[in-house]
């Protein structure tokens, strides 16, 4: 048997172990030549095992800030393991509740855009096709007037809504304190870090127009928490 025919028999070894680790496990070892597979790696892949089998707990951001999903590598789930703070759950538990958490998320902001006035336009009666203005704790609502077919006394109730939410709470996204006003970075080119916002559950905070005034969601969402459910 040739050395190169060696080789490739270990590198097939190697790769159908890096199979069943993944299915097994949930763990990500790639396939990669078995010249790679050092004692260091070696290491990791039996400590991360180790942490997944006895439903150790684990973070729920990554190093990135943000809610990690699918298979990690042998490191990262011992950073994972490292970082792991109270009431926090196992590895294959906390990845099928950040999968899930993400998809709630854009499912709800989904259904949320899609929503349409209805309002009888005033020269044809036409249902107005255009967006609903944004309600804390329920996001644009079908039916709801847009800027121009909501009534005067919504608009007013929008804005009593926005600053009541203001007086009440800071900002966890741009930290502005309780009665001041989000501050919208205008700046083009920077980046959320450079403009000083900071991440909240694991992403940037968005921007939603409330009572005519940009406000951040999550500074809304500590007042009017949502209920996130995926779309079938």
């Amino acid at each position: 048997m040739t050395a190169l025919r060696q080789v490739e028999i270990a590198v097939n070894g190697f790769n159908r172990e890096a199979a069943r680790i993944e299915t097994e496990y949930g763990i990500a070892i790639y396939p990669e030549r078995v010249g790679n597979m050092h004692t260091d790696l070696a290491r990791y892949i039996e400590v991360a095992i180790g942490i997944v089998a006895r439903k150790l707990p684990v973070a729920v951001y990554g190093a990135d800030s943000r809610r990690w999903t699918g298979p990690q590598s042998p490191r990262q789930v011992f950073a994972l393991y490292e970082a792991a703070g109270d009431n926090t759950a196992d590895y294959l538990t906390q990845m099928a509740l950040n999968t899930e958490r993400i998809k709630a998320k854009k499912d709800d902001l989904d259904r949320s855009l899609k929503q349409k006035c209805l309002r009888p336009k005033t020269k044809t009666g036409e249902p107005c096709q255009m967006r609903p203005l944004y309600q804390a704790g329920v996001g644009h609502q079908e039916g709801f007037g847009c800027w121009r077919h909501a009534t005067d006394k919504e608009k007013l109730e929008l804005e009593k809504s926005r600053i009541s939410i203001e007086v009440k709470t800071g900002c966890p996204g741009c930290k502005a304190g309780p009665g001041e006003a989000c501050l919208i970075p205008t700046e083009d080119g920077l980046t959320p870090a450079q403009a000083g916002l900071t991440m909240v559950d694991g992403e940037w905070p968005r921007v939603r127009v409330l009572g005519g005034v940009e406000i951040h969601v999550p500074r809304i969402e500590l007042i009017h928490p949502r209920v996130l459910e995926p779309a079938e």
